[in-house]
C-alpha cells in the first residue's frame, strides 16, 4: 500500500494600512464673509478587509497527481488558496472511491473523485455532492498488452483495476459491454493507482486504464502495446470528475465552499494561459518524479488542446444525466429512484463565482 503524500500549505494573510497625512494651514480673513454652499468631498473607500483565515483539508485520488489533477495542486504552489484566506492541505489517496469513504468519514473536506462514487453514494441516500470538477469529460485510454488490440479481443484477459466500482473497474466494465464481452469472461486484478503501469509492463494485466501523461510513458517504454478504447470517444458524454464536499460542511460553512470553488476557478484559468506552462510543468515535475519535461509539455500541450480543464460552470446537466442513466443500464448503480443533476451537482456556488469573475470563453 503507498503511503499517503501530504503537501501542506500555509496562508499567512496581511493587511497593509495606508496613512494619510494632510498638511493644514489657517488664514486670517479680514471680516466675516457670508458662507456659500461647497460640494461635499467623497469619502475614500475603506480598505477591504482582510479574509479570516480558514483551513482546508483536500484529498486528491491519484498518487502521485497526474496533469489532469493539477488545478489543487496549483491553486496550493501559486498562492490561489491563500488568496481567498484558505491554509490548505492536500493528502493523496488511492482512488475516488477512497477519498469519497474520507470524505463521508469527514476526514477531509473536499475530495477529488471520479463522478461514480458520487453516484453510487447519491443513489444510496448519501449525504456528499459536488461542487465542482477538475475535468468535466474523461480523459483517460484504455491500453492493452500484445495480444489485446481491440475491446473484442479482451475475452479470457486480465483486466488491470484499482478496486470495484472505482473508476478503472467502472470504465473498464463500459468498454467491456460496448464490445458485447461478458463480465464473466474476464478476469479483474486490482493494482494501486501509481501501479497500473508498471503492471500492465510486468504482464501481470493485460489492460491498464491510464492518464495521457501515462499512456505515453508506456507506448515509449513498451512500444508493443496498443491503443484498446479512447475512452473520450467510446463515450465523449461520460462525467469524468468531481471535486466533492459533505452536505453538512456546505450547510454550516457555505464560505469555504464558495472560496475554495473560487480558488480552482482562478487556477484552472491560470493555467490555461500560454505564459504560464513552464510554471505548470515545473509543478507537476515536482510531483512526479518519474516522468520527463518532455512527456509533460506534451500532455500540457494536449489537455490545453482539447479544453479538459474547466474554464466555466464545469459540469453539464446532459453529462450527469447521461452518465447516470448509462451506469443503471450497465448494473453499476441499482436504483429505481436515479438521482438527479440538482442531487448530484450543487450550483450554489460555481454560479456565484461566475456572476462575479464573468465566464471566460464557452467550454465548460
Amino acid at each position: 500500500m503507498n503511503r499517503l503524500k501530504r503537501h501542506t500549505g500555509y496562508v499567512a494573510l496581511t493587511l497593509s494600512l495606508s496613512v494619510l497625512l494632510a498638511a493644514c494651514g489657517t488664514a486670517k480673513t479680514p471680516d466675516p464673509a457670508p458662507q456659500t454652499a461647497t460640494p461635499a468631498t467623497t469619502p475614500a473607500p475603506a480598505p477591504a478587509q482582510p479574509k479570516a483565515v480558514k483551513k482546508i483539508k483536500l484529498a486528491n485520488a491519484v498518487t502521485p497527481p497526474n496533469m489532469i489533477h493539477m488545478p489543487m495542486y496549483i491553486a496550493l504552489d501559486q498562492g490561489f488558496f491563500k488568496e481567498e484566506g484558505l491554509e490548505a492541505e492536500i493528502i493523496s489517496l488511492e482512488g475516488g472511491v477512497g477519498t469519497a469513504r474520507a470524505l463521508t468519514a469527514k476526514a477531509v473536506d473536499v475530495a477529488s473523485t471520479s463522478a461514480d462514487p458520487l453516484i453510487a453514494a447519491a443513489a444510496a441516500g448519501g449525504d456528499i455532492v459536488a461542487v465542482y470538477t477538475y475535468a468535466p469529460r474523461v480523459t483517460n485510454a484504455m491500453v492493452g498488452g500484445p495480444k489485446v488490440k481491440t475491446p473484442a479481443d479482451l475475452k479470457g484477459k486480465i483486466i488491470g483495476i484499482q478496486e470495484k466500482n472505482g473508476f478503472a473497474d467502472v470504465v473498464s466494465r463500459l468498454v467491456l459491454s460496448k464490445a458485447g464481452v461478458k463480465e464473466s469472461e474476464v478476469t479483474f486484478l486490482s493494482t494501486s493507482t501509481a501501479g497500473r503501469l508498471p503492471a500492465l509492463l510486468a504482464g501481470q494485466t493485460d489492460t491498464s486504464i491510464l492518464h495521457i501523461e501515462q499512456v505515453y510513458k508506456a507506448m515509449q517504454d513498451n512500444p508493443n502495446l496498443n491503443f484498446v478504447s479512447r475512452l473520450w470517444e467510446a463515450d465523449p458524454l461520460w462525467w469524468y470528475s468531481a471535486y466533492a464536499m459533505n452536505k453538512e460542511t456546505i450547510k454550516n460553512d457555505p464560505d469555504l465552499a464558495e472560496r475554495f470553488v473560487r480558488a480552482i476557478v482562478k487556477s484552472t484559468r491560470w493555467m490555461y494561459k500560454p505564459e504560464n506552462k513552464a510554471k505548470v510543468v515545473e509543478s507537476y515535475l515536482k510531483y512526479n518524479k518519474g516522468f520527463t519535461k518532455d512527456l509533460a509539455d506534451k500532455t500540457y500541450d494536449d489537455i490545453v488542446k482539447a479544453k479538459q480543464w474547466p474554464m466555466n460552470e464545469g459540469v453539464s446537466r446532459e453529462i450527469v444525466e447521461h452518465t447516470v442513466k448509462t451506469q443503471i443500464e450497465l448494473g453499476i448503480v441499482k436504483t429505481d429512484k436515479p438521482p438527479t443533476y440538482e442531487q448530484l451537482y450543487d450550483r450554489t456556488f460555481i454560479d456565484k463565482v461566475l456572476k462575479e469573475l464573468g465566464r471566460d470563453g464557452d467550454s465548460l
